[in-house]
């Protein structure tokens, strides 16, 4: 019955229900081991663009360990530093307004299933999976009203109300339902999931569509792949140590918003508000 209360200062354990915040675990949520709550582990920012300097952390092992990524405008270090922010938003799920569709692309055999695994099972436990994308809309609603963080594989078959839902869970949607099937009392619930896709290639081709994504393209990797079953069953073993580190890197993101509560910048493109926290963290880091 106790939770973590996250401040600025530091880290406390509270019994759950204190300030008047009583806290409900996701279906198939594994419990982890909490570390030394007088030594908090250091932030993930920042990520040293020169790699043989920086002691990486146990973040950069689980996610980017054996990664290779297209050539882009942005740098590898920028990148990683983008991946890393929008991870600290699925924690901090009131920090931003929007939400972004994380969407990985990728020929067979880079990973982008298998890093969208990782990702639910350092939130979830081992019980996540990613899933094929449902013939059937309501079943994809079904995911999107009841889970907090959903994957899919590989939307080739998405139909034009699939593609709705998506946009409309994106944006912070609510699906309407009849309450009963003997009233035409209609009920509400809102879309809560943050959605990772993988795909071969990009489904989405107007811009309405792709400037609300965060989009990675990964290359195949080198030297062949190892076993997905036996790198799940190593990374999962070392869930503790990641959650415990994430937990350090969300007071240093309540610094740095403290610290630039006053900011007011703009930016020109549509998810303002992750562009904003990004900078404001950045900032933060100097």
């Amino acid at each position: 019955g106790w939770i973590l209360r996250i401040t600025k200062e530091g880290v406390t354990r509270v019994e759950n229900g204190f300030d008047d915040q009583f806290f409900l675990f996701p279906d198939g949520y594994e419990e982890w081991e909490i570390g030394d709550l007088n030594s908090m582990p250091g932030t993930l920012f920042p990520f040293e663009p020169d790699e043989s300097v920086a002691e990486a952390s146990v973040f950069d092992e689980l996610f980017f360990e054996g990664m290779r990524l297209n050539e882009s405008t942005l740098t590898l270090y920028e990148r990683k530093l983008l991946i890393k922010v929008y991870i600290v938003t699925l924690f901090m799920r009131a920090v931003i307004h929007e939400r972004l569709l994380f969407l990985l692309l990728g020929k067979t055999g880079s990973g982008k299933t298998y890093l969208a695994r990782v990702l639910g099972n350092m939130l979830i436990g081992s019980s996540f999976d990613v899933v094929g994308l449902d013939e059937d809309p309501k079943e994809l609603e079904n995911k999107l009203v009841n889970n907090v963080f959903v994957a899919l594989d590989d939307p080739s078959g998405l139909t034009a109300k699939s593609l709705s839902l998506i946009k409309r869970a994106v944006t912070g949607g609510k699906m309407q339902r009849r309450n009963l099937y003997t009233t035409a009392q209609q009920i509400e619930m809102p879309y809560i999931a943050d959605i990772a896709m993988t795909t071969v290639s990009q489904p989405f081709h107007n811009e309405e569509e792709t400037n609300r994504q965060l989009c990675i393209t990964l290359a195949t990797r080198e030297g062949g792949n190892r076993s997905e079953r036996e790198l799940l069953r190593e990374v999962t073993a070392r869930r503790s140590m990641f959650l415990w580190e994430t937990v350090g890197t969300i007071t240093e993101v309540l610094e740095a918003l403290e610290e630039n509560k006053d900011y007011g910048g703009t930016v020109s493109m549509r998810l303002a508000g992750f562009a904003i926290l990004f900078i404001k963290i950045m900032r933060h880091e100097a």
